[in-house]
């Protein structure tokens, strides 16, 4: 929740032999800026630079000013300035970044491991749609419908396509601070340079994001949904030759996350609604849910039978239990992601047969451990019928940790007409190869660990 949200910009630009220039000032609201005329919008949502008006599919375009204007910080914020699109934590029974679900135009994904719509950078796959931020966009492009024919697979309702900024030919640099209610503040800050006069330039910006969670667990007084992320970005663009371009885009970023603000709705406390006997209905005005049955976390160091911890014997592996991705890499109940995304692209104009070669190439990595309560609700007072009874089963208090690492290449190559021809057409070829996904879940009260 963002509550009493100020907001500060500071924009510097620096010409040769002429000092430095500066100005802090507040944002006015996006309704009071006076725009003469309409901003003509170009998008490349299939693959090619055209004017939004004139693209005939179905693409909601958010631009750069939209962006800073509406203060949108990530692809949830984009959801509300974008009809039709929404993203859901469907599947996972629990509030929390861990793992996500994009629908366009309603429709969800028939099999949860293969997505319907699919997160774009520059044209390539970001593994699982997870994204840092959109503060250093250009623009974000939803489109919306079938779109395997530019996009690949896993993007049948839709592609959302991140396109990132290019750095320009003169020193520019932006500080962005924004703070509210809960701790909450996101700090972003850019430069961009030119190396070499109209031929290379670079671009290097970072953001750090966090809130302290809006709610309280009940067992240790520690907050419930802390939200941190800290990224970094890189762009270098580099046009030796009017008709050769080249650009190369890499990110990194780490989500360190609390245990999420999570309850469950029992038969036995919340539903009032009995049809054929059973008690699994609400009917009339949603009952407020007791603050005080949130996601009830038991506290990881706590001794077990014997001494030992959950900490011990699962986070630091004392138990064996670790697959091949070993130890966790966090302590603390909650999500820990570390990842990568580069992107390179090339294209080269051949004005004698009025085409043009491209090439987009993109590598992808990603680490996520995610330790939970899996059952949203107090069960410690439910005994685990297999504890004492069958080997390496301990009485964790519905307590999970979750692992993975996924690495992934893909290649596309791609041949377009000249635009201005009556005929028009594309040929491209796209590969997506898994390098490795690894996986493992372990140490769960209601199973064996």
């Amino acid at each position: 929740m963002k509550l009493n949200v100020f907001r500060l910009a500071m924009l510097g630009s620096v010409a040769v032999l002429s000092g430095i220039t500066g100005v802090v000032t507040p944002l006015a609201p996006a309704r009071a800026q006076q725009v003469a005329g309409i901003e003509e919008v170009v998008v490349t949502a299939r693959k090619r630079q055209e004017k939004l008006l004139e693209t005939p599919v179905a693409v909601s375009a958010v631009t750069a000013k939209d962006i800073e204007s509406l203060s949108l910080a990530n692809l949830n914020d984009v959801t509300k300035a974008t009809p039709g699109f929404f993203i859901s934590t469907y599947g996972t029974q629990r509030n929390d970044r861990a793992s996500q679900v994009l629908t366009v135009r309603g429709m969800p994904p028939s099999i949860n491991t293969i997505p319907s719509a699919s997160v774009f950078i520059n044209g390539a796959p970001v593994t699982g749609g997870f994204v840092p931020g959109v503060g250093d966009l250009e623009r974000v492009e939803v489109v919306k419908g079938p779109q395997s024919a530019y996009f690949g697979r896993s993007s049948f309702a839709g592609a959302i396509n991140l396109v990132t900024k290019k750095p320009g030919d003169e020193f520019k640099g932006s500080v962005s601070m924004l703070g509210g209610s809960n701790s909450w503040h996101d700090l972003s800050a850019s430069v961009e340079t030119p190396l070499v006069t109209d031929m290379l330039r670079v671009r290097l910006s970072g953001r750090t994001y966090s809130t302290h969670g809006q709610y309280q667990n009940s067992e240790d007084l520690s907050r419930l949904g802390d939200r941190r992320t800290e990224s970094i970005y890189g762009v270098i663009d580099y046009t030796p030759a009017d008709n050769f371009r080249a650009n190369v885009f890499v990110t990194h970023w780490e989500d360190k996350d609390g245990a999420p603000a999570t309850g469950k709705f029992t038969a036995a406390n919340d539903f009032n609604c009995r049809a054929g006997g059973t008690g699994t209905y609400l009917c009339g005005t949603l009952p407020k849910f007791p603050e005080s049955r949130l996601g009830v976390n038991f506290p990881l160091a706590t001794p077990l039978t014997g001494g030992n911890t959950f900490i011990s014997l699962v986070v630091q592996n004392g138990g064996g239990f670790a697959g091949p991705l070993g130890p966790a890499r966090h302590s603390s109940a909650g999500l820990y992601r570390e990842a990568w995304h580069a992107t390179g692209t090339l294209e080269y104009d051949i004005p004698s047969l009025d085409v043009t070669l491209s090439s987009v190439t993109a590598y992808n990595q990603q680490y996520l451990d995610n330790i939970v309560n899996s059952y949203a609700e107090d069960l410690r007072s439910t005994p685990n019928v297999n504890f004492g009874r069958v080997p390496n089963v301990y009485s964790f208090p519905t307590l999970l940790l979750t692992q993975s690492k996924i690495k992934d290449f893909s290649q596309e190559l791609r041949a377009t007409s000249d635009q201005a021809q009556p005929l028009r057409w594309m040929l491209a070829s796209i590969i997506t190869r898994p390098i490795r996904a690894l996986g493992a879940s372990m140490a769960s009260a209601r199973t064996r660990a």
